[in-house]
């Protein structure tokens, strides 16, 4: 009985929690129809979910041991509710404060079909979910497997919250440089350099001795610092959105977002399972030494494997033709047809 409920509530929680943020992630194309002002808005929600991201790492487990006195469960309990109680007012402050300057007409309101071919039928959309999850793989098949790294080939499992904790803030760093880099370059450059820089990183992690923590350290930091780019694709998602109304009329912001957030969660879901049945095959044994081939295995999969993987997430943004300029026209001809100037 207890297990059905965990499913069922859990289930409920994925639920409601997609049915939050898929507006929510969308929220920023319709809040303002200039470009770069997206790419800053995205760069501020990646910086400020880093940001969460280290406070609640570094605050959740003492709230367990405070509040549950003893008692984890208890403590897992009342944890969940603090943080309900710190959400619910900053999505209703979001709710009241965040206004959508940017509507489809009428006659540009689609129907179910309609919104699922303007994400199947975007070529600039599909090349860009592509090159995200390709990256995907690499982000969320190194997450799961970096603790390991640190144990059984570095051999300090007191890096594992280092490394962790280094990866957040060269992300929020990385965030927040974006809109800066941004302006003077085209944003599939700016998100192709971040994932080349951060596929040379993680490549010359696998060759760097395991002896010299500073550099893993270091190198860890620089790979990472790109990683923080990656809030362009939001940037990018909107500008898709725009050119395809352009072209066809139909406006779908929330289709398309629900399948950017599908892909995501599609990948580490299947990642996540993968990982583990790979680390299975490469002989490993949990809570055991592990052999020198077995150790060089996993240092490949944490990170020679998702070097490789950053490069291969650079290809489909080579076909990626949608431009600034682009994106600038496309603004400036979804104003006319509103009968408004770019100044509006």
């Amino acid at each position: 009985g207890k297990a059905i409920y965990a499913c069922v509530t859990y289930l409920l929680l994925g639920t409601f929690h997609s049915v939050v943020n898929v507006p929510y992630g969308a929220l920023a194309t319709v809040m303002t129809r200039d470009t770069e002002e997206r790419t800053r808005l995205n760069a501020f929600r990646g910086v400020f979910g880093q940001v969460a991201g280290i406070v609640t790492g570094a605050t959740v487990m003492p709230l367990i041991t405070i509040l549950g006195k003893g008692n984890n469960q208890n403590g897992y309990f009342y944890a969940a509710i603090v943080l309900t109680l710190i959400a619910m007012p900053m999505l209703l402050l979001t709710f009241k404060n965040c206004k959508e300057i940017v509507e489809p007409m009428k006659e540009e309101r689609p129907t179910i079909k309609e919104s699922l071919l303007a994400s199947v039928k975007n070529k600039p959309l599909l090349l860009m979910l592509l090159c995200l999850l390709i990256s995907l793989i690499a982000v969320f098949g190194r997450i799961g497997l970096v603790m390991y790294y640190a144990i059984y080939v570095v051999g300090r499992p007191d890096l594992i919250a280092v490394m962790f904790t280094t990866l957040s803030i060269a992300g929020v760093i990385g965030a927040s440089c974006l809109p800066f880099i941004a302006k003077h370059f085209e944003k599939k450059t700016v998100l192709g350099g971040g994932n080349v820089v951060s596929g040379i990183g993680f490549i010359a992690l696998y060759f760097t001795p395991v002896s010299n923590t500073t550099a893993i350290i270091a190198i860890t930091f620089v790979a990472c610092l790109s990683m923080g780019f990656s809030s362009m694709i939001f940037s990018m998602v909107g500008d898709c959105i725009d050119d395809y109304q352009v072209k066809t009329g139909t406006r779908a912001d929330g289709a398309i977002y629900s399948f950017t957030s599908l892909t995501t969660k599609v990948v580490n879901a299947i990642v996540g399972s993968v990982s583990v049945a790979v680390l299975g095959a490469i002989g490993y044994v949990a809570n055991q030494p592990q052999t020198p081939e077995v150790a060089n295995s996993i240092n490949m999969l944490v990170n020679l494997v998702p070097g490789i993987i950053y490069f291969v997430a650079t290809i489909p943004l080579v076909f990626y033709t949608l431009s600034k300029a682009k994106a600038n026209e496309n603004t400036r001809i979804l104003l006319e047809r509103q009968g408004k100037s770019v100044t509006e």
